[in-house]
């Protein structure tokens, strides 16, 4: 945007040495021969489009069951998305880019989710909590934390910006 530009001129960053940002969902270039003759060793594969893609935040959203969702893997995170193309992150809270155009990522992150679980399955409960069980508290508590937030969570817009209550009519009307 030109407003993070403009911070990054303020600072004696020039724009030329910045990286040129593309959209995930387009190819940005093509696989060059020599790179698919010489290291790839596949020439079938010269001129095949190459996308950007996303990162495993982005991704994880577009594949999450539910909005806002809880991730529980090496790390962990707390992720919801809102209209926007402007990322402003809060304490504690940080914002990407959505990988659809015009949305936002929110998330607030712990670097080693899984050795604190782990932590606490085995310090706290002695090992008797099976990971199961870990993921099922984690999972109620969070829907009981939301709920208490978010008490029309439903008629809230989802990842595709329909609502949850248009989402469950559309699967509705699909299965008449």
């Amino acid at each position: 945007s030109a407003a993070l530009l403009a911070r990054f001129a303020a600072r004696g960053v020039e724009r030329r040495l910045l990286p040129r940002l593309h959209d995930a969902a387009r190819p940005c270039a093509t696989l060059s021969p020599f790179v698919a003759r010489h290291v790839l060793r596949l020439p079938m594969l010269q001129g095949v489009p190459i996308f950007p893609g996303a990162g495993d935040l982005g991704t994880t959203t577009l594949g999450a069951a539910a909005d806002p969702y809880l991730y529980l893997g090496t790390s962990g995170w707390v992720a919801t998305t809102a209209e926007g193309s402007v990322a402003e992150g809060r304490e504690g809270v940080f914002t990407v880019l959505h990988p659809h155009k015009g949305r936002l990522i929110h998330a607030a992150s712990m670097q080693t989710m899984g050795g604190n679980v782990e932590w606490l399955r085995t310090r706290l409960f002695d090992g008797a909590l099976s990971v199961d069980d870990v993921n099922r508290l984690a999972a109620e508590a969070f829907r009981a934390a939301y709920q208490e937030q978010q008490p029309t969570a439903a008629d809230s817009p989802g990842r595709s910006g329909r609502t949850h209550s248009n989402n469950n009519n559309n699967n509705n009307n699909n299965n008449n």
